[in-house]
């Protein structure tokens, strides 16, 4: 593949910009070589970052590695054969003399979730709600750093005609069920019941008397009912008949080391055991031998805490025998840019698929494409990679209450937004809600449904290792306010 140079002035090869130029070369599918003036080929395609072109007519991006948190707008972009997309960026990123956009830097702000960095050193991490971050909500909503990877393809494909290598493959979807329950129990009737309720006055108070009377009828059902709720063969069986395979997320059961974490526990961790339900063990033998992928569920309290997720990874290897264990999810999607992903990582995880929000769906760090995470600590990339989960059941029912029409439109659009870029992202439907309390399997044959039509493919979360190239830091470190000095 013909090197494409990226020349930057003297003395400015930031770590945060190293990084970016190897993550926009995953994304676009060049190979760009950071460089400096005096280190740039004599021949061969360039594009100059903050410095004047020698000639006319060559690719510039201007360099303004700056922003005022939740100051963007929207700007159109020639994405190539993803057409004109109105793109948003940061408001300070545009050149004075509008002659531009710094492409680079919008992309660094994206995927390494730089507004959510500044607020978590500042007042401690939002865990998983989009609802505690400030600044502007509309940058959830898109792929927005695939597109500008996109726009800085097309940028190179103007300049130099025959560069750019052909398209890269369709897009894909990580098909995810995490075990949350397995047997119905008090707890899951408490937890679930309180949401129906809720949802019934937010039903009330917008004026939909029928769908409140709907939601109070299936709470009474759920508190009630003897439903079963071990539907994993049934997931299999369905997406099987669309010729496809998944990843299925297990709990197991720590014995906690506080007070507080034994009530954490009891409150918010899955209520079943690994080591003493054969069932789901059988059941989980059955899905590996077909093909089916088996992830690690981490329990509630060990986002930070590397030596219980090892002792959780290693209990399941243990007791399934089905290989090594190499994906996880958190629970409750609790997760700290700071210190899950390096927790992770010292317990053996290679992929991560909690890079998303339990209060909303959409792309919490604009990527649709398997990455390696930028660790602002250290200015470097992580070993791991981390694919991004844009949509979960619970966003269509207990957060968006949403009605049968807009519940399938916010699908479609997601899935078309993974399309569009031939992008990958996770989707997780919990093994508990095919059960008749829930009914929500219809609206998972419909997403299955939608992705072959958008030709899209399934593949398993550990499939991501496969993915990007290793983006690794250059040695030192890079505090966030290098990355907001001026140009």
């Amino acid at each position: 593949m013909t090197a494409i140079s990226v020349i930057t002035a003297p003395g400015i090869k930031d770590s945060w910009l190293d990084y970016t130029v190897r993550l926009m070369s995953h994304l676009s599918g060049l190979n760009l070589q950071l460089v400096t003036a005096s280190e740039t080929p004599i021949e061969g395609p360039r594009l100059y970052y903050g410095v004047r072109p020698e000639k006319s007519g060559m690719p510039f991006i201007p360099r303004c590695p700056g922003y005022a948190p939740g100051q963007m707008r929207f700007v159109p972009l020639d994405c190539g054969e993803s057409g004109m997309q109105e793109v948003l960026v940061y408001s300070d990123t545009l050149n004075e003399t509008g002659n531009g956009i710094d492409l680079l830097f919008n992309l660094f702000a994206y995927a390494s979730c730089l507004e959510e960095w500044e607020h978590e050193r500042r007042s401690g991490p939002v865990h998983s709600y989009a609802l505690r971050l400030k600044g502007d909500g509309r940058r959830f909503d898109r792929p927005y750093a695939n597109y500008i990877a996109l726009a800085l393809r097309r940028l190179i494909d103007q300049a130099f005609p025959g560069v750019c290598p052909p398209a890269s493959a369709a897009g894909a979807i990580c098909l995810t069920h995490d075990i949350d329950v397995v047997d119905k129990a008090l707890v899951t009737r408490l937890k679930e019941g309180v949401f129906r309720l809720f949802n019934a006055g937010r039903s009330m108070a917008t004026g939909r008397p029928s769908m409140a009377v709907d939601t109070l009828v299936s709470a009474w059902r759920l508190a009630t009912s003897r439903e079963g709720y071990f539907h994993l063969e049934t997931i299999a069986a369905l997406e099987a008949r669309h010729g496809f395979v998944s990843t299925f997320n297990v709990f197991t059961r720590q014995r906690p080391g506080s007070v507080s974490g034994f009530l954490l526990r009891a409150i918010f961790d899955p209520p079943y055991d690994l080591a003493r339900h054969p069932r789901l063990v059988a059941a989980l033998k059955r899905l590996a031998a077909r093909g089916h992928e088996i992830g690690i569920h981490f329990a509630f309290d060990a986002w930070r805490d590397a030596e219980s997720m090892q002792a959780e990874r290693q209990v399941a290897e243990g007791i399934l025998k089905t290989g090594s264990i190499v994906s996880a999810r958190q629970h409750w999607f609790r997760f700290s840019l700071a210190d899950t992903w390096q927790a992770q990582q010292q317990a053996g995880i290679e992929v991560d698929a909690t890079l998303g929000f339990t209060d909303r769906p959409g792309f919490r760090a604009g990527l649709a494409s398997p990455f390696h995470p930028y660790d602002h600590a250290t200015g470097k990339a992580l070993d791991m990679v981390a694919i991004p989960t844009v949509l979960m059941d619970t966003h269509l029912y207990y957060y968006g209450n949403l009605s049968v029409a807009k519940r399938r439109k916010t699908v479609r659009h997601l899935l078309g937004e993974v399309g569009a870029v031939d992008g990958e992202a996770c989707v997780l439907w919990h093994t508990h809600v095919f059960s008749a309390d829930h009914g929500w399997g219809e609206d998972y044959e419909a997403l299955l449904g939608m992705m072959g039509v958008l030709n899209l493919e399934s593949r398993l979360v550990r499939e991501g290792l496969g993915g990007p190239e290793k983006l690794p830091g250059p040695p030192g470190s890079c505090e966030v306010q290098a990355a907001l000095g001026a140009a």
